[in-house]
């Protein structure tokens, strides 16, 4: 459609682009209008009806309230999360998809756990984050991801964990600890172990 719309412009003088472009963008509207009354009017009104979460403008959807936030997100979502009683809030803004941000344990719990499957990374995230996690546990879907989180799962096993923090420590003691307060036992220093507790946390 954009290719077709590029092309368009231009190849076409401007008293054919004018038109095409305002048929375009009145469609546009158009759709999110439609898009806005059926949220609006005809679904079952759990979301969209709500007196929770962001003001909501019956075409625009919640576009002024997200424009005005936008420089805090992550304070403006903690803050309607924290006064939605469900955890839950949608936010419907023109031109973008509808976003539905939880914090609500038991959806957490359903989207992560009961029904995993049902919600895929997709396409779009994997993309955008396959430089950074590759294909990695956090960035699959399906089959992939049961093979990885099995494979992560022996890792973190109680015995291996046990292992791991057993060998720490007697690194960080024999290697670190031990050196300090035989220097300062040499020195007649006392040393107040509360100044080495965070340098010797795992």
């Amino acid at each position: 459609m954009m290719a077709f719309l590029f092309s368009i412009l231009t190849s076409s003088p401007l008293n054919v682009v004018l038109p095409t472009l305002i048929v375009f963008f009145s469609l546009i509207f158009i759709y999110n209008a439609l898009q806005s009354l059926f949220h609006h009017f005809i679904s079952d009104g759990k979301y969209c009806c709500s007196s929770y979460g962001p003001e909501k403008h019956l075409l625009i959807g919640s576009l002024i309230p997200f424009y005005k936030n936008r420089r805090r997100l992550l304070g403006w979502y903690t803050k309607l999360l924290a006064e939605s009683p469900t955890g839950t809030i949608v936010v419907d803004r023109l031109g973008a998809r509808r976003t539905i941000i939880t914090a609500n344990p038991e959806n957490v719990e359903y989207i992560l756990k009961t029904n995993f499957n049902n919600y895929p990374k997709g396409k779009p995230f994997t993309d955008i984050l396959g430089d950074l996690l590759g294909c990695g546990i956090f960035n699959v879907d399906g089959e992939a991801w049961h093979i990885r989180r099995k494979l992560a799962s022996h890792e973190f096993s109680t015995k291996s964990l046990r292992d791991f923090v057993v060998k720490a420590l007697k690194s960080e003691v024999h290697d670190r600890l031990l050196p300090i307060l035989s220097s300062s036992e040499k020195k007649k220093k006392v040393v107040d172990m509360q100044d080495f507790a965070p340098a010797f946390s795992i």
